[in-house]
């Protein structure tokens, strides 16, 4: 086996990764995404609508035939998160991906959910991970090569929108905030940031015209300059910010949602800056598949 494609299916977007492998280590790694918003729930229930089934399943889809364009013997691997996780209707979407693209996906608990992120963004090295999705964010802190904090709130940005129709709602913040201050997390030297929200919000720190994620990967966010960030977003309309910067339209309905989460994160846990890292579930769940496939040798 050469060439895998795996495929995660979040809350605000369902992304594709191929990988090229060398003796069993990525030599080539790319992905594209596709904004699907997933996280639409029917109110009053935990059950998907049937428009956001279906664009769940057409973006599987349409990932997994863009997948066989280039390599159509690779095999797909596919998961799902929070989203999916939480919602009374799941088997409706999972059948119909099944039937429309012969893919079956693997519906991670919470746990799973931040011990495979951690596994991409924190490959080797100790250090705590912030990863803040559509649905959830996992916090996690390895020491000594060992977890010793993985931790899945039901935070996230899609989530927070459903709730708080008003971005600039301050009670947006305090429902985080309350929610971190609720878990007790060892202090880290280094705090890896992963996700749509922190690799968008370095993208608009370093005033990117196009993404570049040799640029983002590695950027330093502080406190400061996330406040001002905020500041230059909040008069402007979704639209706007997405011209402004190299926003997708959909991210840049839901980014002060994730501005909100990262600072009460910060000051819950008296975090002055996150580095951001492209890596993240993604290369985790590949790593998790590639030992799951060797042990069945």
């Amino acid at each position: 086996m050469d060439r895998v494609f795996v495929i995660d299916i979040g809350s605000n977007s369902i992304r594709l990764m191929q990988a090229d492998l060398q003796e069993g280590a990525v030599a080539y790694c790319h992905k594209q995404l596709i904004t699907a918003r997933l996280g639409e729930k029917t109110p009053g229930t935990s059950a998907f609508t049937a428009a956001a089934i279906e664009r769940g399943v057409s973006a599987v889809e349409e990932l997994v035939g863009r997948a066989q364009s280039v390599d159509k013997n690779a095999p797909i691997w596919a998961f799902a998160t929070s989203a999916v996780r939480d919602a009374e209707n799941r088997e409706d979407l999972l059948q119909q991906i099944k039937e429309r693209t012969g893919v079956a996906v693997q519906v991670l608990s919470g746990a799973e959910e931040a011990e495979i992120g951690a596994a991409g963004a924190l490959p080797g090295q100790d250090g705590g991970m912030l990863d803040i999705g559509g649905s959830s964010t996992e916090v996690v802190v390895k020491r000594h090569g060992k977890l010793v904090l993985a931790h899945s709130f039901n935070i996230g940005c899609v989530r927070a929108r459903n709730l708080f129709p008003d971005e600039t709602d301050p009670a947006i913040y305090a429902w985080a905030y309350d929610a971190f201050c609720g878990l007790k997390r060892p202090k880290t030297d280094v705090t890896v940031a992963v996700g749509g929200t922190p690799t968008s919000l370095a993208a608009a720190v370093l005033e990117l015209r196009e993404y570049d994620p040799a640029a983002v990967d590695g950027c330093v966010l502080e406190k400061d300059a996330l406040l001002a960030l905020r500041e230059q977003l909040l008069p402007l309309a979704p639209a706007q910010r997405a011209q402004r910067w190299c926003l997708d339209a959909r991210r840049a309905e839901i980014i002060l949602y994730g501005i909100a989460i990262i600072l009460a994160f910060m000051d819950a846990y008296h975090v002055s800056q996150v580095v951001v890292s492209e890596a993240d579930n993604l290369e985790g769940y590949l790593q998790y598949k590639l030992v799951q496939q060797k042990s069945l040798k």
